[in-house]
């Protein structure tokens, strides 16, 4: 039942791009793909502070989940219980929203950072040539500690299982291609 509801809901915002013609303009724009080099970013969290990429990347590779400005309390509870797996897996879970989080608490185990004018996901090719107040697309990526993008999901959200098994996937590939520092 509750995957029927988020296929659906993933379905209706896709529909919702497709009816604005903006997932082409998304498409051409070429989000990074796996072996690209991601674009830098420093962004405020909740307490004001900057967090930024390369700092996160010191400590272990990087799952970058960028959301909508109206992610739900079903998508953040998704992306709470996946935080904890991601910090498991020695990696850190960076959540990108154009709009400016309220509580940090939301989510445990994630840095929620606001993307002010939604500059970072048009680094990352996630809007189309809309009107400003078009939010952009949700995607996913799982980034190396040398920057370099492991894996790339775009029009995908961590409510879906399929997503998140994904992303565990690419961090364990990436753990077990990383030589073991004495």
């Amino acid at each position: 039942m509750r995957r029927t509801r988020d296929s659906e809901r993933r379905r209706a915002a896709g529909e919702s791009w497709e009816r604005q013609g903006l997932a082409d303009d998304v498409r051409r724009q070429r989000s990074p793909r796996a072996g690209d080099r991601a674009p830098p970013s420093g962004l405020d969290d909740a307490s004001g502070a900057v967090v930024t990429l390369s700092g996160a990347l010191q400590r272990g590779p990087v799952v970058l989940a960028f959301v909508g400005s109206r992610h739900t309390f079903e998508a953040d509870r998704a992306l709470g219980r996946w935080a904890a797996r991601i910090a498991e897996a020695g990696a850190s879970l960076l959540v990108l929203s154009p709009t400016f989080p309220t509580d940090g608490a939301v989510l445990p185990g994630a840095a929620v950072l606001h993307d002010a004018g939604s500059r970072v996901a048009a680094a990352y090719g996630l809007f189309g040539d809309g009107p400003a107040s078009i939010t952009p697309m949700p995607a996913t990526f799982v980034i190396s500690q040398n920057a370099q993008i492991a894996m790339s999901l775009t029009e995908a959200s961590f409510g879906d299982e399929f997503v998140a098994v994904n992303i565990l996937s690419a961090l364990a590939a990436l753990r077990r291609s990383t030589p073991a520092t004495p």
